[in-house]
């Protein structure tokens, strides 16, 4: 079970840069996204919208390296495209679960990060932005992993971390 919370701790790294990286360069409005982990240990992103995709490769790892550094491997990314004009966040979050589920079924994937951004509708302080990271491996290990955030003056600050228990929906038997 270590090398499970090891490995998962590694996908919530990944995927919380990437998310942060985000909000950080002022795209504040990025839909659901994924990373997952092949079973040789390469990853794989699953971008739901298409206006994301570039803004999300530049956050991943191994993407954009300097030159004389070494870089980790790069992530290999998938654009879902669901940008259609009756589409929302939701039909964003559907379709990379959803894909995710085919790759799970085929044992294509071994562990996923989806990621979201929405309120926290209930914090005691009120609504409060938040990064939502649901993690799942395939030995039934689920995780959700919450990142209060503010963006005062367009600066990214985060905040309040909380973990809690979720059923899986990639992973599901």
């Amino acid at each position: 079970m270590d090398d499970v919370k090891q490995t998962m701790m590694g996908l919530i790294i990944t995927s919380l840069r990437a998310a942060n990286g985000l909000l950080r360069t002022g795209h504040e409005s990025f839909w659901p996204f994924a990373v997952a982990l092949r079973p040789n240990g390469s990853r794989l992103c699953i971008a739901s919208r298409e206006t994301d995709f570039v803004p999300l490769l530049a956050m991943l790892p191994g993407t954009v390296g300097v030159l004389g550094e070494d870089t980790e491997p790069a992530t290999e990314a998938v654009c879902l495209a669901v940008d259609g004009e009756d589409d929302d966040e939701v039909s964003g979050a559907e379709a990379v679960v959803a894909r995710l589920r085919q790759l799970a079924a085929r044992g294509e994937v071994v562990a996923s990060a989806v990621v979201e951004i929405e309120p926290d509708w209930d914090n005691p302080a009120g609504e409060v932005p938040t990064v939502w990271v649901r993690l799942e491996h395939k030995d039934d290990w689920t995780l959700l992993y919450t990142q209060a955030y503010s963006l005062e003056g367009g600066v990214f600050r985060a905040g309040e971390v909380g973990t809690f228990e979720h059923e899986a929906v990639v992973f599901v038997r």
